[in-house]
């Protein structure tokens, strides 16, 4: 078990050992990390690349960040933006995934690195501080027929009010500007993280590996535009808002429905990516979705 920085990663190894991971998900990947991380990042490998736990580096704005000075080689780690879990990814018993995490907390400073859903607490050292979150993903083994009738009936009855849905590609400039102007005051997202945002969805797209859609009224006007990643079967609502009209129209939830009918006959799980939020984990439990917790290290 060793650390390593970036430039000594085999990323072929490493993008390998995301993939073999019982919970594979595309925020372990090393173009992913690369385009989220622009202060870089380092990680903890396990043997030839059996396990890994990437360790990006935080938010080089951070004030905070400069005054770290026992941080380690790793500097100070935390969870960079549109990246919900960390890891550990691969394949290691409870004892090993343990030792990856003591062995980052030597090389760097931990502060709000999410781990992945399938590291239980008693896998974690003690001595580490923690916080529980919250994230919930719909099953789409069954047909969109059932999984409908498993919405709350206030959905159900807002999803039949405006009939078929008219979903779309869409441009990744759209869903970015549908964004920012939507939500950037109420997120707190900058300029910069838009930036990242229009790398991430290139990065994804080039590789076949995500899809940009947008809700259209019969007009043709958008109600709501996203960016949902596609990785081992899992489609994750990672980037996605409503126009104006779209909130007076229930614009959110008809994209959300439309991406899940769209999917359903190819992908395995829906993910909500999130939330801790009342009323945005109001809006996802509508839909019937799975609870499933992950914790944050730090």
């Amino acid at each position: 078990m060793q650390w390593l920085p970036r430039q000594e990663i085999d990323e072929a190894r490493w993008d390998a050992a995301i993939g073999r991971d019982a919970h594979p998900l595309p925020y372990g990947l090393h173009w992913w990390l690369d385009t989220v991380a622009p202060g870089g990042w380092s990680a903890i490998v396990l043997e030839d690349y059996r396990a890994v736990l990437p360790l990006p580096k935080a938010d080089r704005f951070i004030p905070e960040f400069f005054l770290m000075r026992s941080a380690g080689p790793g500097g100070q780690v935390q969870r960079p933006p549109f990246t919900q879990q960390l890891g550990p990814f691969g394949t290691f018993s409870p004892a090993e995934a343990g030792a990856l995490l003591r062995l980052a907390t030597q090389k760097a400073k931990l502060k709000g690195l999410p781990l992945a859903a399938t590291i239980s607490r008693d896998q974690i050292p003690d001595e580490l501080p923690l916080r529980v979150r919250t994230n919930f993903v719909l099953p789409l083994s069954s047909p969109h027929e059932t999984l409908f009738r498993g919405y709350g009936k206030t959905l159900r009855k807002q999803l039949r009010k405006y009939g078929p849905h008219h979903l779309d590609l869409a441009a990744p400039a759209l869903v970015i500007d549908t964004y920012q102007r939507s939500l950037a005051s109420k997120t707190g997202l900058r300029t910069r993280h838009f930036a990242i945002m229009a790398k991430l969805i290139k990065a994804a797209l080039v590789r076949e590996q995500g899809y940009c859609y947008q809700l259209s009224s019969p007009e043709g006007d958008v109600l709501a535009a996203g960016f949902f990643p596609e990785y081992r079967g899992r489609i994750i609502n990672l980037f996605a808002a409503s126009t104006a009209r779209g909130y007076e129209q229930r614009g959110m939830a008809r994209l959300i429905d439309a991406v899940i009918q769209r999917h359903q006959p190819t992908a395995s799980i829906f993910d909500f990516e999130g939330s801790d939020l009342p009323g945005v984990k109001e809006f996802f439990q509508s839909f019937g979705p799975q609870s499933e917790t992950y914790w944050s290290v730090g």
